[in-house]
């Protein structure tokens, strides 16, 4: 990724809809699938952590450390005072096995090269979690709609793309909704699979 997009994305993450209403959703499916505890707050490990928006939101509830590939990624998380790591999947993991409750990969699996591994690697962090899997559909079409203008419209001022009020709101707000839906209404496609998988 180009070096000026991370200071765009650490400045997005904290209000353009995609960033918010993910983190809500991220939030909301580890409340409903990791077991009480009562002891040390639960562990999480998010791999492809970014600029850390996630790492922080995390803090307030788990213990979270994150993994990216990116120095410039890493600088910019650090700045929002979480533990990020330097590495990449699948060969540069310094995390322990077996230690985490959960390991996140949003929006990462599509990018790497040996995905299979990746996950496997990424299996290797986990103690034992619930099982579901989901489509995000809800913002499929409005999404796809909105990018394409924006394409258009805002291809010389992507800052300005990324901070729209009214249209950032609204797709917020019906993206955060599906949280509630996810697990008990059926989603036949749309713009990101989620899935929360039991290590045997």
């Amino acid at each position: 990724m180009q070096e000026e997009l991370y200071g765009e994305i650490f400045a997005a993450e904290q209000e353009h809809w995609w960033f918010v209403a993910r983190h809500r959703i991220v939030l909301h499916l580890l409340e409903r699938y990791l077991q009480p505890n009562s002891g040390a707050p639960h562990k999480v490990a998010d791999l492809g952590c970014g600029c850390g928006m996630m790492l922080l939101r995390l803090s307030e509830k788990y213990e979270p450390v994150g993994l990216d590939g990116s120095r410039h990624a890493i600088e910019f998380a650090r700045r929002r005072g979480v533990t990020a790591k330097l590495g990449a999947l699948p060969g540069d993991v310094p995390l322990s096995r077996e230690s985490y409750d959960a390991v996140l990969m949003l929006d990462v699996l599509e990018h790497l090269k040996y995905d299979r591994a990746s996950v496997e690697v990424a299996a290797s962090l986990l103690k034992p979690v619930e099982l579901l899997s989901h489509l995000n559909a809800i913002l499929f079409a409005p999404a796809a709609m909105w990018r394409i203008l924006a394409a258009k419209v805002f291809e010389r001022d992507r800052a300005r793309y990324l901070r729209l009020p009214p249209f950032n709101s609204v797709l917020r707000s019906i993206f955060a909704f599906e949280r509630l839906l996810l697990g008990k209404v059926p989603m036949p496609l749309g713009l990101s699979f989620i899935a929360i998988a039991r290590k045997r």
